[in-house]
């Protein structure tokens, strides 16, 4: 529906806004008429059916590398870890690699939870992470993100080094703190 003309100061109404629902007769686009598919239909879809399929041919339950799909892990709406599964620390950050590895870290600790395990496994400066004295401060580690299968990397902490915490060596091959804090990459051997 057209609106409705309003006078102006000359007694000389406006032309009227054509509607927006209304197509204009302006030029055409680039495509042909014959390019137009036409109106889709509401029918089912030509390929019929699709089956549930299986996890190996990639239905439902399928883990492609790096997807958030279904994992080897409970698939409650929500599972949650604690001591009994061997997790004793807070959790800072977790994350999955490609292998679906659940790496969990601590403060202090990196703990790992691999597909079909029950308990996690603590990894700590014992087992070679550069975390404590001489490599971070605390709160030490910061984040875990996984990686390619069986990997991750963790983030460390340390202060800022700048002049006002470091001096003028600031940065530099000499500053005793440009070298802390940092990642690890960790690499899951066959041994565990």
């Amino acid at each position: 529906m057209a609106p409705t003309p309003l006078p102006v100061d000359s007694g000389t109404p406006i032309p009227p806004v054509p509607d927006a629902s209304v197509p204009d007769s302006g030029q055409p686009d680039a495509g042909k008429p014959e390019d137009d598919a036409g109106t889709p239909d509401s029918g089912t879809p030509d390929s019929g059916t699709p089956d549930a399929g299986s996890p190996a041919d990639g239905g439902p339950g399928a883990m492609a590398p790096g997807s958030l799909g279904a994992a080897p892990f409970a698939t409650s709406a929500l599972t949650v870890f604690g001591a009994a599964q061997g997790l004793t620390e807070a959790p800072v950050s977790a994350s999955v690699d490609e292998a679906s590895n659940l790496w969990v870290v601590s403060d202090s600790a990196l703990y790992l939870l691999t597909p079909g395990a029950a308990q996690f496994r603590r990894y700590t400066a014992a087992d070679g992470l550069h975390v404590g004295p001489g490599y971070t401060e605390p709160p030490d580690v910061t984040m875990v993100e996984g990686g390619k299968p069986n990997e991750c990397f963790v983030g460390y902490y340390f202060h800022d080094t700048n002049a006002a915490n470091n001096g003028p060596a600031a940065h530099m091959w000499n500053d005793p703190a440009a070298h802390m804090g940092k990642m690890d990459q960790v690499l899951l051997q066959p041994d565990g």
